[in-house]
């Protein structure tokens, strides 16, 4: 039922109180797509847009395909012509939901980047298979039952970016596609503006008491693809039942951790030598699920702060957090961003957010789709390494599972039956 009798005031006060960024004002359109969705037990707006730009992202497979528009998508949907029974009305509430959700969470990705990455493909896919198999071994414990929900953020710093032919900035209004030239900001300048919000990391984190650990990593050397995490977060939450939970009742049972809890990494691969891993719980502004979560929450808390700045409490006192490492790592295209929304053993949701723009992973194949149009295909093989089987085999066990969306989106794809 597309109009829903939920209590649309009860839905913005659930959400100006859990979501209070991406529900910043109280839009009439959003406060229907989220009582919709409260209404349903499903999270009705993020499987719109996430539909939305799956297709959006296959429809390029297609030759000479037209970059997708939301009202398009919604004219040609077979399950928003029956949610919408015909009526252009309805058509339009839901092209307007879609828009005000991208631009409040993040913008619909960019297939016309500023920057390409200079970094390897491969060890970028790597890192991002090592991070969704460490995500099952945690839902595969004997405790995963008791373990979910979670939120884990894992960010990676990559090498070096350049700029592309096209020069597009997010576009934070509208549905126009981004293919307007913006005027190029300096090297130098790109650099140190990096060199700020990347910088002194370990003691940003000490200076607003975060548990966390450091230690050197290489993707070359990591095994099966989870013995460097695994490790790593077996000393996280030693460390934290130590010195944080310990008197916690909740969190007595160690095994438990990280039920109802966000934690984060961040890979640095900006040194010559090995990579440098980054392990432990943001603020605690940001890192615990509430009881009777929405959906939107897992956004909510990376747009809040993956790593605080310095200052992270005055500046978010004032609003304003230029240093804080967030999920969309607007302004920063090194910095590449898989966030993993894990509801239940059954319900895993990852999105990838990179320059300011976020997409949906959901088959992990997608990823070598989404990353032709990210990385300098000139360099260190990325062209020969994205087309090839390797990458394929590299993919071949990650699991990223969500029945309920894939039922959704197999009822909404308009992307012609011969590409599925």
């Amino acid at each position: 039922q597309f109009e829903s009798n939920t209590d649309s005031k009860e839905a913005a006060l659930i959400y100006a109180q859990q979501c209070p960024i991406i529900f910043g004002q109280s839009e009439t359109t959003l406060t229907q797509m989220f009582a919709i969705g409260l209404r349903h037990q499903i999270p009705f707006i993020s499987y719109i847009c996430d539909a939305f730009q799956r297709d959006r992202m296959r429809m390029l497979t297609m030759s000479s395909a037209q970059i997708l528009k939301s009202a398009e998508w919604v004219n040609k949907s077979p399950m928003i012509a029956k949610l919408c029974q015909n009526s252009e009305k309805r058509k339009d509430v839901l092209s307007s939901g879609i828009e005000t959700f991208l631009v409040r969470t993040a913008p619909r990705f960019n297939f016309k980047p500023l920057s390409l990455i200079e970094d390897s493909a491969a060890n970028i896919v790597q890192y991002f298979a090592h991070a969704a198999r460490f995500v099952q071994t945690l839902i595969d414990t004997p405790q995963s039952t008791t373990t979910t929900p979670f939120s884990y953020d894992a960010v990676i710093v990559l090498n070096h970016t350049t700029s592309s032919e096209v020069m597009v900035k997010p576009d934070f209004g509208g549905d126009d596609d981004h293919d307007e030239n913006d005027d190029d900001e300096s090297d130098e300048d790109d650099t140190k503006e990096d060199d700020d919000y990347f910088a002194n990391l370990s003691d940003r984190l000490k200076q607003n008491q975060c548990v966390f650990l450091q230690k050197t990593c290489s993707v070359l050397t990591s095994g099966d693809g989870t013995r460097f995490l695994e490790p790593a977060f077996a000393e996280l939450k030693d460390t934290l039942q130590k010195t944080k939970y310990g008197q916690q009742q909740q969190h007595n049972n160690s095994q438990s951790y990280p039920h109802r809890k966000r934690f984060c990494s961040l890979i640095d691969r900006r040194s010559k030598d090995d990579d440098v891993l980054y392990m432990f719980e943001p603020p605690d502004d940001c890192n615990t699920i509430p009881i009777q979560h929405v959906p939107e929450w897992y956004f909510e808390a990376g747009k809040k702060c993956v790593l605080p700045s310095h200052n992270y409490a005055q500046e978010k006192s004032q609003k304003m957090s230029p240093l804080t490492i967030k999920v969309e790592g607007l302004g920063h295209p090194k910095q590449l961003t898989f966030s993993f929304h894990v509801a239940s053993v059954d319900i895993v949701r990852c999105y990838m957010f990179w320059m300011g723009f976020y997409i949906r992973i959901v088959h992990p194949h997608d990823l070598i789709l989404v990353f032709k149009h990210m990385f300098n295909l000139e360099f260190a093989g990325n062209a020969k390494y994205l087309n090839s089987s390797k990458v394929k085999q590299d993919l071949a066990d990650v699991k990223l599972v969500d029945a309920g969306f894939d039922a959704f989106y197999e009822d909404s794809t308009i992307v012609p039956r011969q590409l599925k």
